[in-house]
Parts: structure tokens; C-alpha cells; sequence
């Protein structure tokens, strides 16, 4: 199968889905609620550009494109939701010109987005009460919208953050400078200390560890940054709860009966000027296993992990739909 990249080089693309593929391929375009806001972003002012007039062309041309731009990446499942949420939510029949389908396919992305940010509102809400024990809470990576949860914390009492580099790219250091800028005291360690000092109570004993997840399994696995499977370990081990804090529209379910796919990035991110000869394993991603997790802190509360599938289903019942290609 060719990769986006491959893809890019061949194809007959306007500039503008060229341009935010590009993007997304090299992580200029970074989070899932980014990518997937960008990607809907960009085939809105496609469509507002275009001079298609078939409404079946128009349609099919846009799920397309918007198709290939949650696929620029592979584990963008928020973005892939947006294919199937427009699909189940848009029947063709119903419209009569290109100018109605374009209406509605934007009105039904702006709906996404709209639920993606009512999502993480309701995170916070739903979620503080869970973790408003904790005084010192361990992050790794950057997600927003855990970050947004120890904001909202800090506002109520005085903690303190430990936050890791999160190679090879330095997420963490974006956790991080947010966090001070917001007056939060925070503790940046490498990533190589992580496990090690959530275990060991000796500095700064941690009370929960807060992760973000670029994809949910839906058996209850979490996808999360390189670095995560050991933090969760150690949280394991230590009995520290630790709580991924994401909201299920980052479901795949094609997991159900595919393994996920974890991508693989450039080795010169790693080492730009390597020995040559040297083969460098760069992946951007790990699994971690549900029975490593305390639970997902979701915009419809604390969710153990054996129920995260059929809870998103009961809420997000298209999200099932396989006539996607989510490959």
C-alpha cells in the first residue's frame, strides 16, 4: 500500500490538500484535535473554491479528500471519525444541487468540531473530581487536553507537574512552557527517569499520572506517545492510579478486529547526522494494555477500560461504521 507521502508525489491534488497533507506528514500539524480540525478546515475552503457542480462529484471529491488527509498520519482516529460522522449524518437524496450538499457537508463539519470542543468541556468537568486529591500529578508528552485537566486543578489548589522531554521531537517541553506560563509549578526530568521516579517516592512523590492517547482500542487499550507503556507499567507497579484523559471520539474500531497500526517515523529525528550504516526503529507510538490503565477520564466521566468500546458505541453508534476507509 502506498503512503501518504507516495501519494502526494503522483497525484493530481489541489494545492490546498497538498499543502495540509504535507503538514500533517511532518508533524507541522501536530495533535489530534489539530489534525483533525485542520483537515475539516481545509476541505471547507476547498469546497468554498471549487466549481464542481455534480452533486454526487462534489460529495464523493470531498469525503476523498477529507478521507486522505485523516489517513495522512495512521493513528489520526479523530479525524477518521469525521469521514463517518458527515457520512452517516449526510443523505444525498435529500439535496437537489452541488450548492445544497456543500451547505450541508459544512454545516455537519462545523458540528464536529462543535463536538469535539464540547467534548474536552465537559473532560474537565466531569473529570476533576477524580483526581482533586492529587498535589503532585506526573504527564508525559503534550495533550491538550490533559493539560486543560491540570489547569482546571491548579485553579482550585496549588500542585506541582512533573513533565518528561518526551523524545525525539520534545512534546513535553510544549506541556511544559504551557504550564509555567499558566504560574503552575513544573519539573521537567528525560524520559529514561520516568518510570524510576514515579516508583520511588523519594523527590517528589506522585499522586496520579495523567496521559493523553492519540487512539483508543476498542477493547480498552490506549495509543499514546513512545515512552507511555513504561510510565503505565511503573504506575502499575507503584499502585498510582493513572488515568488517560481523551474523549471517545478517538476510538477506532476498526480494532475490534484489526490490530492498530503504530506508526513508524524518520529516523533523522532521532539522529540527524547518524553513523551511516546505522539503523535507526523511530516508532511515534505504544499500545498500552487495558489492565495497565486506572481508567479513561472521558466527556461522559471516569470509564473503565473494559467498557470504553461499548460506551462509545451507546453515545457514538456511526462510529461503527466500517464503509469507511480508515486503513
Amino acid at each position: 500500500m502506498l503512503t501518504a507521502s507516495q501519494i502526494l508525489q503522483h497525484a493530481n491534488f489541489p494545492d490546498i490538500i497538498k499543502q495540509t497533507a504535507f503538514d500533517i506528514i511532518n508533524i507541522k500539524v501536530q495533535g489530534a484535535t489539530n489534525v483533525a480540525s485542520t483537515s475539516l478546515l481545509t476541505v471547507i475552503k476547498w469546497l468554498e473554491s471549487t466549481t464542481i457542480t455534480s452533486p454526487n462529484e462534489l460529495l464523493d471529491t470531498a469525503i476523498f479528500y477529507l478521507d486522505f488527509l485523516a489517513n495522512a498520519r495512521p493513528n489520526e482516529p479523530l479525524a477518521k471519525n469525521s469521514v463517518k460522522y458527515i457520512k452517516n449524518n449526510l443523505n444525498i437524496n435529500l439535496y437537489n444541487s452541488a450548492r445544497d450538499i456543500k451547505k450541508e457537508f459544512i454545516h455537519l463539519a462545523e458540528q464536529y468540531l462543535d463536538l469535539i470542543k464540547q467534548a474536552k468541556k465537559n473532560i474537565i468537568n466531569k473529570g476533576i473530581k477524580h483526581i482533586s486529591a492529587a498535589n503532585i500529578i506526573f504527564t508525559h508528552c503534550h495533550s491538550s487536553t490533559a493539560e486543560n485537566l491540570i489547569t482546571a486543578l491548579a485553579k482550585k489548589k496549588q500542585i506541582i507537574v512533573i513533565a518528561t522531554e518526551t523524545r525525539p521531537l520534545y512534546q513535553g517541553r510544549i506541556t511544559a512552557t504551557n504550564l509555567i506560563k499558566k504560574h503552575i509549578q513544573t519539573f521537567l526530568i528525560v524520559d529514561s527517569a520516568a518510570a524510576h521516579f514515579i516508583a520511588d517516592d523519594s523527590i517528589l512523590p506522585v499522586d496520579a499520572v495523567l496521559i493523553g492517547a492519540d487512539e483508543l482500542t476498542a477493547y480498552g487499550d490506549a495509543i499514546n506517545k513512545v515512552g507511555s507503556f513504561g510510565i503505565s507499567l511503573s504506575s502499575h507497579y507503584a499502585q498510582k492510579p493513572i488515568y488517560v484523559v481523551t474523549p471517545l471520539l478517538k476510538l477506532a474500531y476498526k480494532t475490534l478486529y484489526t490490530p492498530p497500526q503504530i506508526e513508524q517515523r524518520d529516523a533523522k529525528e532521532v539522529w540527524p547526522d547518524a553513523p551511516q550504516g546505522l539503523k535507526i526503529i523511530n516508532p511515534a507510538f505504544e499500545l498500552i494494555p487495558r489492565h495497565l490503565l486506572t481508567g479513561f477520564l472521558t466527556e461522559f466521566g471516569l470509564i473503565e477500560p473494559e467498557k470504553l468500546g461499548e460506551t462509545a458505541l451507546k453515545h457514538y453508534p456511526w462510529i461503527k461504521d466500517i464503509g469507511v476507509n480508515t486503513t
